[in-house]
């Protein structure tokens, strides 16, 4: 009797143990994320290799990107038909979903327009309306079904820090509505009941996507972008796991979700680093879509030449400013740091492609008439932005004296002497539209409006230099007080 029943009981936990595992039901859902990207096409054979290796070991996949896919590279952004090199590689590569960025607005609405069009992929942004704009509105939201009807949610969400319109020059966006991200999530909580996972596929910057994560901690995961900010651990804010990649595809971010009964037990996420992967095999469709785009025989000729390095901002900021006073003959220059995208110009050949790499976005210039007083308010509005110095020039130099806590106390201009300017002085001042336009600051008038941009204006300069050298070159400063 006694064999009998452990017999018994045996088949009964086997039975048991057999109808438990049938109830329980594990799935696992890989995403793979890029940011701001800024058209960098040649790292797309080593994102291509890795993609491809993930599909291979996991069936349930996706392939996102958090904005920001133009401006950057001068093979993409000055193409016949701008942009267009950026989506093709994305559709080759399958990409299932992006959101918008601020510089997806740079070629204007018409080109987005064809860019949303081409793309084989959706496009997301729930907080922006059109209203008299050119531009098509996209889907707020999208949600992806896997198996054991899995639902992943993700809301497109895009920042305005630039007086409530994305980062971009706000002649770009005319006849859009833009609403504040935080603000808008709110309409969106109801994604959490329609989906096993919430993620915000966020263009807002790191700071702004820790206080949506405190805010809505629906989101399961916050994939942004924007701030270009590399998050190489797991970073948790709120139970939200926040990611970002940095950008140019340096890396390739790499969320895995485990569901146990359609529930989330587990989420990993990493980073791969891709300019350390070596390529054994190539895609040929690739390669040869690389050397298509790259067959531009002006941005590929010699336009000037470096004696020494040019390197950051206020050596690359002083030869840009110099070319704008050379063009316009204006007596002063700024540039935004903002609008330069390169960190150095090597000693040697200076290239078309260089100069449009460093100035991409096609902004003419105008010149205004302004006091010295009025100089200063340009200055204080441009640091008090992130409170750093933003605003390279030619011309003048100036200093800004600051407190204890960063707040400006004083700006002091100086001549190209050393001498202080009185701040009755009059100036023709050389600025981009994009500071025109997006700046608070007061000025007399504008004296001339340019129909040529500054990266004409620069390839202009260099055709008056033999060779140029700005190795020594530092012309705006900062003194804190204690």
């Amino acid at each position: 009797m006694k064999k009998i029943f452990t017999l018994s009981l045996t088949s009964f936990l086997l039975h048991y143990a057999i109808i438990l595992n049938a109830q329980t039901k594990e799935v696992e859902v890989v995403i793979l994320h890029t940011n701001d990207m800024h058209a960098a096409i040649d790292m797309f054979p080593k994102l291509d290799v890795v993609v491809t290796d993930f599909r291979k070991t996991y069936k349930n996949l996706l392939l996102v990107s958090a904005g920001d896919l133009f401006s950057g590279n001068p093979f993409v952004d000055k193409h016949q038909d701008p942009g267009s090199p950026m989506i093709e590689l994305m559709n080759i590569l399958k990409y299932d979903i992006s959101a918008l960025g601020n510089h997806e607005f740079d070629y204007g609405q018409k080109t987005l327009n064809k860019r949303f069009n081409q793309a084989t992929f959706p496009f997301v942004c729930a907080n922006y309306r059109v209203e008299n704009a050119e531009l098509k509105k996209i889907d707020d939201y999208k949600i992806f079904q896997f198996e054991d009807s899995i639902d992943i949610a993700f809301l497109g969400l895009i920042e305005t820090q630039n007086d409530g319109l994305p980062s971009t020059h706000p002649l770009k966006t005319k006849g859009l509505d833009f609403v504040d991200a935080l603000d808008k999530a709110t309409e969106f909580t109801f994604l959490e009941a329609e989906s096993e996972c919430t993620i915000a596929l966020s263009h807002l910057g790191i700071e702004t996507d820790t206080i949506l994560a405190r805010l809505y901690p629906q989101f399961d995961i916050i994939i942004g972008g924007h701030s270009h900010t590399v998050i190489d651990s797991q970073y948790v804010v709120n139970e939200s796991i926040i990611a970002q990649t940095g950008s140019r595809l340096k890396n390739l971010g790499v969320i895995k979700i485990k569901f146990v009964n359609r529930e989330i037990t587990k989420i990993e996420n990493y980073l791969i680093n891709l300019e350390e992967i070596e390529l054994s095999e190539y895609s040929e469709i690739i390669t040869e879509k690389l050397k298509e785009y790259k067959d531009n025989e002006f941005l590929n000729s010699v336009v000037g030449k470096a004696k020494m390095d040019i390197n950051d901002y206020d050596q690359l900021g002083s030869f840009f400013t110099d070319a704008l006073v050379s063009y316009t003959k204006a007596d002063v220059a700024f540039q935004n740091n903002g609008g330069i995208r390169v960190t150095n110009i090597p000693k040697g050949d200076i290239y078309a492609h260089q100069v449009f790499a460093m100035d991409p976005f096609g902004n003419n210039v105008v010149v205004v008439e302004m006091s010295a007083l009025q100089i200063k308010g340009l200055i204080k509005y441009s640091y008090n932005q992130k409170k750093q110095l933003e605003l390279q020039t030619s011309g003048i130099t100036y200093k800004i004296e600051t407190d204890s806590k960063s707040e400006i106390t004083d700006v002091i201009l100086f001549d190209k002497n050393k001498k202080k300017i009185k701040d009755t002085d009059i100036f023709n001042v050389a600025i981009n539209t994009y500071i025109l336009e997006s700046y608070s600051f007061v000025f007399n008038k504008i004296v001339n409006n340019y129909d040529v941009t500054s990266a004409e204006m620069i390839l202009e300069y260099l055709k008056t230099q033999t060779e140029i050298d700005y190795s020594d070159e530092k012309r705006i400063f900062i003194n804190t007080k204690k």
